[in-house]
This record gives C-alpha cells, sequence and structure tokens, in this order.
C-alpha cells in the first residue's frame, strides 16, 4: 500500500514536471513569433546588433599559425536604453578604455553599437561595475575574436597587423577581403538591463566568416632567417637588414626577414621588444646592390656576345672613364691592382674594373633595358603595401659613367626582394621568376604567375659556375664560408651609398647547393643585405656572407640535402 502511494506521488510529480516542460516549450518555441511581435510592438526589449565574422587564419607551408584568432570581449550600448549624461559616457570610457567622445557620439544612435576592441578581463569587470552602479540598461559585453600573431617580431614584416580592427599592411591587409568576411546583423531580445538573450536571436549571426590563407613560407626557415639578420645587424651596428629564402625554380618565398621589426599584438610588452620598426627593408626599401650586379653584368655581357668566356683583363686598380672620373677596384692584401684575370677570377676576387669594361662594351641603353627587362625597376610583384621599385638617375649627365658603375653595382638602388626574383634566373636556367608569398586563400591553390627569360640556359650555367669560385676557390672573397661536402655558389657584395651621407651596404647572394660534375639543381636561394654597419667592418665577405653561411646550413638541415662535393677529402656529414 505504502509503495502504491510512493509510486502514485512520483507520477504526479512526472506530470508535474512534464506540464511545466510543455509550458515552457510553448513560450519559447511554439510562441516564440507571438513574444518577439509583442517585444517589437513595446519597442523596448527587441534590438538588432552587429555581428562580427571570424576572421580567416594565416599559417606558413607546414602549417603553423603565421596569424590566428583567440576569444576576447568587446563592449556594446544600445543608447535607446542607457542613460545619456556626459558623467555616464566619462565612467564607461574609464573602465572601457575607449575615448569618451567617441562614446558620445553614438548617444543619438538608434540602435547596438559595438566597439570591436579587445577587452582584458578586467575591464569587463570595470564595465559591468558601471552598469550596475548606474542601474543602465542596454550596456553588454559580447565576444569579440582577437588577433594573435605567434611568431611575434619574427615574421611580421610579412604579416602585417590589425590596428583597431583594420587591416595596415602585410598579408593582413594585402589578403583582406577573404580574410575578413561578411559581418552580419542580430536581432533579438534583450532583458530588462539590456544584456542581449542569444536564445531569442531571430537572424543568423554572420553572412560569411573569413577564408584561412596558407602561405609559401617555411616556420623554420623564417626564425632561422629572423634570427640570423637580428645578430648580424646587432653584431654590426646597422641600421637594417634583410634576409630572404626563395625557391629559384618556382619563385616561392620559404623565408622573408627584416631588423628591426614590430611586435604586431595589440599589447606588446615593450620591455620585452623594446625596438619597432614598420619598414621591412625586404620589399620597402632600396638598396645599392654592390658587387653582385656583377653576376648579371656578365649574364648579359656573354648573351650579348661583348664578353666572352675567354676575356682576361690587366686590372691595374684604376681606370679613366671620363675626364676626371675614375673607377677604382678595392684594396686587396694591401693593393687596388688585381693583375692579370679572367671570367672567373673577375667574378671570383670581384673585379670593379674588369666589370666597369663590360658594361661600357654592352653599352649604356641596352644595359639598362636588360636591368628592366629583369623588372629591377618595377617593384617586386608581391602586391604588399608599401613595396617600392627600383631607381637610377634618368638625366645623368654622364651616360659613360653611369654604366660602368653599374656595371659592379653602383648608381642603381633596389629593393632586395627584386634582386632575389632576378637572382634566381642563374639557378634556374635564365628565368626571372615572380615572388609567390600567398600558396592557398580557402583552400584555392593561388595562380603561379609566369616567369620571363632574361638570359640564355647557357649563359645561366656559365655564370653559376663563375660564382662557385667565390666560395669553392682560395682566391675567392667567400672562401672563409665554404662548407665541406657541399659546393655552393654566390657573390660578395660593398656598395658605397652615394648619398652624401657615406657609409656601406654590405651584400652576399648565393645558392644551395651549386652547379658541379654532379648536375645538382640549387634548391634555395639566399640574399642577404645589411644597410650601414657601422662596427669597423662592412664588407660584404665579412658582414653578410656569415648570415648566408647560416642561412645555407639551416637550409641542408631543413631540406636534407645530400653532401655534392665531387671530392671525397672534403666530405662529411652534418650535425642535425
Amino acid at each position: 500500500m505504502e509503495k502504491a502511494r510512493v509510486s502514485i506521488f512520483l507520477g504526479g510529480l512526472g506530470l508535474a514536471f512534464a506540464g511545466v516542460a510543455i509550458s515552457q516549450l510553448s513560450v519559447q518555441i511554439l510562441d516564440a513569433k507571438g513574444i518577439l511581435n509583442r517585444a517589437a510592438a513595446s519597442s523596448r526589449f527587441l534590438v538588432q546588433r552587429r555581428t562580427v565574422a571570424r576572421r580567416g587564419d594565416i599559417f606558413t607551408s607546414d602549417g603553423k599559425p603565421l596569424a590566428e584568432n583567440v576569444d576576447a570581449s568587446q563592449m556594446c550600448v544600445d543608447f535607446s536604453m542607457s542613460p545619456k549624461t556626459r558623467a555616464f559616457c566619462a565612467d564607461l570610457s574609464a573602465a572601457s578604455g575607449i575615448p569618451e567622445a567617441e562614446i558620445e557620439a553614438q548617444e543619438n544612435s538608434t540602435g547596438y553599437t559595438c566597439w570591436a576592441q579587445p577587452l582584458p578581463y578586467e575591464q569587463v569587470l570595470a564595465i559591468n561595475k558601471v552598469k550596475e552602479d548606474w542601474k543602465a540598461g542596454g550596456v553588454s559585453v559580447g565576444p569579440l575574436p582577437k588577433r594573435r600573431y605567434p611568431f611575434g617580431p619574427s615574421a611580421a614584416g610579412l604579416v602585417g597587423k590589425l590596428l583597431n580592427g583594420k587591416a595596415i599592411e602585410g598579408l593582413e591587409n594585402l589578403e583582406e577581403p577573404a580574410l575578413a568576411g561578411v559581418d552580419g546583423r542580430e536581432r533579438g531580445m534583450v532583458d530588462r538591463q539590456g544584456a542581449f538573450l542569444p536564445q531569442w536571436s531571430t537572424e543568423s549571426a554572420v553572412e560569411a566568416d573569413g577564408k584561412s590563407v596558407v602561405t609559401t613560407i617555411d616556420s623554420y626557415m623564417q626564425t632561422e632567417a629572423s634570427d640570423a639578420i637580428e645578430q648580424a645587424v646587432d653584431l654590426n651596428n646597422a641600421v637594417y637588414g634583410s634576409a630572404i629564402v626563395i625557391d629559384p625554380q618556382t619563385g616561392n618565398i620559404l623565408a622573408m626577414a627584416n631588423w628591426p621589426s614590430f611586435d604586431p599584438d595589440p599589447e606588446p610588452d615593450h620591455m620585452k621588444f623594446p625596438r619597432t620598426s614598420d619598414l621591412d627593408s625586404a620589399y620597402m626599401a632600396r638598396l645599392e646592390p654592390g658587387s653582385m650586379l656583377k653576376i648579371l653584368t656578365l649574364a648579359k655581357g656573354l648573351d650579348s656576345g661583348r664578353v666572352t668566356t675567354s676575356f682576361t683583363f690587366d686590372c691595374q686598380g684604376t681606370l679613366d672613364i671620363v675626364g676626371n672620373a675614375k673607377v677604382r677596384c678595392d684594396v686587396h692584401h694591401g693593393t687596388r691592382a688585381h693583375g692579370l684575370v679572367d671570367v672567373a677570377h673577375v667574378i671570383g676576387e670581384s673585379c670593379n674594373i674588369s666589370a666597369a669594361t663590360w658594361a661600357m662594351r654592352i653599352g649604356h641603353d641596352p644595359f639598362i633595358d636588360f636591368l628592366r627587362s629583369a623588372k629591377l625597376f618595377s617593384k617586386p610583384g608581391l602586391g604588399l603595401k608599401g613595396e617600392v621599385s627600383g631607381a637610377y638617375d634618368e638625366n645623368d649627365p654622364s651616360p659613360k659613367l653611369q654604366v660602368a658603375d653599374m656595371g659592379f653595382g653602383q648608381s642603381v638602388v633596389m629593393p632586395p626582394l627584386s634582386l632575389a626574383c632576378a637572382f634566381a634566373g642563374i639557378a634556374n636556367g635564365g628565368y626571372r621568376v615572380a615572388p609567390r608569398l600567398v600558396d592557398k586563400v580557402g583552400g584555392v591553390e593561388q595562380p603561379k604567375a609566369a616567369a620571363n627569360r632574361i638570359m640564355s640556359t647557357d649563359t645561366a650555367n656559365k655564370v653559376l659556375d663563375c660564382m662557385s669560385n667565390v666560395i669553392q676557390q682560395p682566391f675567392g672573397t667567400g672562401y672563409a664560408i665554404r662548407i665541406p661536402g657541399y659546393w655552393l655558389a654566390g657573390k660578395t657584395g660593398t656598395a658605397q651609398i652615394a648619398n652624401g651621407n657615406g657609409g656601406y651596404v654590405s651584400n652576399f647572394v648565393g645558392f644551395v647547393p651549386g652547379h658541379n660534375a654532379t648536375g645538382s639543381k640549387p634548391k634555395v636561394e639566399i640574399l642577404v643585405m645589411i644597410d650601414h654597419p657601422r662596427n669597423g667592418q662592412y664588407f660584404g665577405a665579412a658582414v653578410a656572407a656569415p648570415v648566408f653561411r647560416e642561412l645555407a646550413l639551416a637550409a641542408i638541415r631543413r631540406y636534407q640535402i645530400p653532401p655534392n662535393d665531387i671530392n671525397p677529402t672534403t666530405a662529411y656529414k652534418l650535425k642535425a
């Protein structure tokens, strides 16, 4: 009997709960339209607010995030339900960090106003306290995606940053239409205190989230390049420097680092990172290439027939050009004179006078046309904000002296990335490659720009062989950076800055590996340019070449490039 009474009681209790559930179901679902209609008629509890699309992430080619979203909060205010006093706006400004004038400017708005400014937890608490103290309706704190940059200053120059929700540079700016997505409007109810009730939302929050972008950047090489260029700039007390690693066969940028850089985090820790610069010298700066340009001078000379592999020249250290104007070789081992040199020694020992002679044989206009065909007077072509083109004085009163200087990389300035794209032709059979930074957008592979031929395949191979003398032969200016077991090719460059203030640009470009009897093709090209070193050393061999060697070793490790030197006495196994 007792059990029967318990069963009846429990059954009744269950029916009661079921009745409540059915009642709530009726209110929340079946009668939702009626409730919303009554709220709309009252004009008090039905509101509209902007909902922010989730921004697309940016990744390296190996799946590491360069830019990603993390959860944060934003402040929203419906001024039709909140106090309209200056004191209230002042308190809200102090709590949120949003300028008081911005808050006051929205007082007459008819809907929800949201500020896309990430709020730390302390500010969220402060806003809620203002809301409580003022008994203010219409004030709420909602979700907002916050941008995070895991690589920090190491990749800031190419990734860019958001400033107050706006993409101002780098890939963030370039791919803004795809990354941003399309914001939506959410229409629904608020409670008596103005807090939005998501369960009563009647419209889709977002029209379209942003698409993810996958770059060509290799995370390991980017980190190595950033660390190496930072150390070199600081060690040599230089103004700035760039290190670029590209695949010379495709134009894919594997790393593009510069120093000084900046912290893209909207709340950087300045104690950890006191130096900041928004200038990415890899594509925003024009620098003198110096003797690196000799390899293109030789290429044009060979292609035009004005220079042959049997060329010899007796370098006496100076060469009269026009009037009192002279071309001089740098001092090596106490003298400027190189003596009798062939093509291999001109590149290996970096003879200015021979390169100037080549350029004059080619001729002023044909040489300028060649540099223009290599797109050295155009912007690199990534489409990034701030890209600059190469330049020279088109009204120079002495074309003969100008072309002589250009032959060894003076009287002309170019962005490092443009030079890297042109030099790639020496490694890929004669084609200037278009730089490529974005591989996929929203999972769709991006088209590859066509390369343009700037020299013959035979000429490219001959120039590459000459460049190997720079590193592999004792007379080469880069002999100190050779890597046992690996046959490399490169070219040093030291350019005197012609801006009236003096100083030098220290450069190096090279390939890993270089051509030799095994027929191996270069896997990577590495270009290093360091502006205005001020610690006593300024030659490219002393300042820029060590960075090349460090990055060459990193590339050998990263891509497991096997030893390719045919001389077994120099081969050895690299440490991992």
